[in-house]
């Protein structure tokens, strides 16, 4: 069954999708804080929330102690191709491609739904 997704909220998920962590091929996946979104840091917090509420993304808090000063995030196996987050050569695509139609970095969004 497929999540309705905002354009904000897709907005952010795209965001993550081109990030240089999600073009090491273990998935989509984005360091928040640190200028890879789009929008401003207030509302895309909000963002996150709205789609962590969904079960569309997964969120790790920041973790000085441990050497993470900043949160991650990224789509729950549900929303993305792969077999457990394996990137799928058909969806190595060109840049900037999209990853919700073409695919990129070997991943796709899936089972997502937007106006």
């Amino acid at each position: 069954m497929a999540v309705k997704i905002t354009k904000l909220e897709k907005q952010l998920l795209r965001d993550i999708a081109l990030t240089c962590h999600s073009s090491d091929g273990h998935g989509y996946t984005m360091w928040v804080g640190i200028g890879y979104e789009t929008m401003p840091m207030r509302q895309a917090r909000a963002l996150i929330t709205t789609l962590k509420e969904k079960g569309v993304i997964w969120h790790e808090p920041a973790n000085p102690r441990a050497g993470f000063d900043h949160a991650c995030i990224g789509p729950t196996k549900d929303f993305v191709t792969g077999d457990n987050y394996k990137p799928t050569e058909k969806y190595y695509n060109d840049w900037p491609s999209c990853p919700f139609e073409d695919g990129v970095h070997g991943f796709k969004y899936q089972n997502l739904e937007w106006d």
